[in-house]
């Protein structure tokens, strides 16, 4: 379930001055993909853990997995909304 975000955005960007719409499109795929898995991920996660899950206590292996992925949805999105706007641009 791991995608690598890596230069992703470079990735976008060059796919943009250098590629054509359908390499941004094949990128944009794969980040709704992944992000469709993070949404299952996140979900499955939450109703597991959500009652270990203490405002108090941020400082556990239950949170810190939590806020990895949160970040890494984040990311993703941030990814995919830089893949839309540039294939709807070109």
């Amino acid at each position: 379930m791991n995608m690598d975000l890596t230069g992703i955005d470079k990735k976008i960007a060059s796919a943009y001055n250098y590629g054509t719409k359908s390499e941004l499109k094949e990128l944009r795929n794969q980040l709704v993909s992944y992000k469709m898995e993070l949404d299952k991920f996140m979900s499955k996660y939450l109703t597991m853990f959500e009652r270990k899950m203490s405002y108090d206590e941020l400082d556990t292996p239950i949170w810190n997995l939590y806020h990895k992925k949160y970040d890494e949805y984040t990311k993703v999105t941030k990814s995919l909304n830089t893949a839309e706007y540039y294939i709807n641009k070109k």
